[in-house]
C-alpha cells in the first residue's frame, strides 16, 4: 500500500481509526503535537480553523452561519465560553483514547508543540524523513 499523510484532528475517537484501518491499513506513523489548549488556539491548531483565530472557516459545507461548523454552536441563550470549554474538554478527552491507542501500537511518535514554530516545524520534519 502507498504512503499517505493524514491531516490534523483525524482519527477524531478509537472507532474512527479502527474504521480507517479496516478500510485502508494501519498507518506506518502517527505524529502527535502536543500542547496546551491555550497554544492550540493561538496558532490555530484546532482542525477547521483559520490561523491566529478559533473561529472555524466559512468556506466549506456545513458553516454557513459564521463562527460555526457543526450545528447546535452559537445558538441564542447559550454561554460561547462554556460550549467552547466543554467541547475542548470532550476533544482532550477523546484525544487521550486516540493517543493511547496508538502508542499501544507503538506507532506515536509525540512533538513537543510548545516550542517556536520554526523549532515544531523542523522536529515534524525529522520526523517525517526518519519515516520516508
Amino acid at each position: 500500500m502507498g504512503r499517505s499523510v493524514v491531516v490534523c484532528g483525524f482519527p477524531r475517537d478509537v472507532k474512527q481509526a479502527q474504521s480507517y484501518e479496516d478500510k485502508m491499513g494501519d498507518p506506518s506513523l502517527v505524529l502527535l503535537l502536543s500542547c496546551s489548549p491555550e497554544t492550540m488556539t493561538q496558532r490555530g491548531l484546532r482542525c477547521g480553523t483559520r490561523p491566529g483565530t478559533d473561529r472555524p472557516g466559512t468556506d466549506r459545507p456545513g458553516t454557513d452561519r459564521p463562527g460555526t461548523d457543526r450545528p447546535g454552536t452559537d445558538r441564542p441563550g447559550t454561554d460561547p465560553e462554556a460550549e467552547k470549554e466543554e467541547s475542548s474538554e470532550q476533544f482532550i478527552q477523546e484525544s487521550r483514547a486516540v493517543t493511547q491507542y496508538y502508542e499501544d501500537k507503538h506507532l506515536l511518535t509525540t512533538i513537543d508543540a510548545e516550542r517556536s514554530a520554526d523549532e515544531v516545524f523542523s522536529h515534524i520534519s525529522r520526523a517525517l524523513e526518519s519515516f520516508f
